[in-house]
């Protein structure tokens, strides 16, 4: 591993617009609305459908008009252009928002309370 006290660039990531990191993982929003994520995997939380870890950004499955993003310690969430709340990584308290408590390795979208 290594250590840097300075600032350094995310390898492949050119266009962010917003970030988020924790403890292990961080994850981006690009200027196209794609999320990356990268980092400790362990629970799915890179959100590309595997529980590996990843030293370089890789796309978060299926999320293609992300508008912001959140890296939590086990789990990442990202609102979308249209308003939908999605969730992905470990979910065993319910953090994934989707009425389940189990984990996810990919996006599942976080259930409107309100809804019919």
């Amino acid at each position: 591993m290594i250590i840097s006290t300075l600032p350094v660039q995310v390898s492949g990531l050119t266009n962010a617009v917003f970030i988020s990191a924790n403890e292990k993982h961080s994850c981006a929003v690009a200027s196209d609305g794609t999320a990356w994520c990268w980092g400790g995997g362990s629970f799915g939380q890179l959100g590309n459908g595997s529980i590996s870890s990843s030293s370089i950004p890789v796309p978060v499955s299926g999320l293609a008009n992300a508008v912001s993003i959140s890296a939590g310690v086990s789990h990442s969430c990202a609102v979308a252009s249209d308003g939908a709340a999605w969730c992905w990584g470990g979910g065993t308290y319910g953090q994934l928002g989707n009425g389940a408590n189990a984990d996810s390795t990919v996006p599942v979208m976080v259930t409107d309370p309100d809804a019919p």
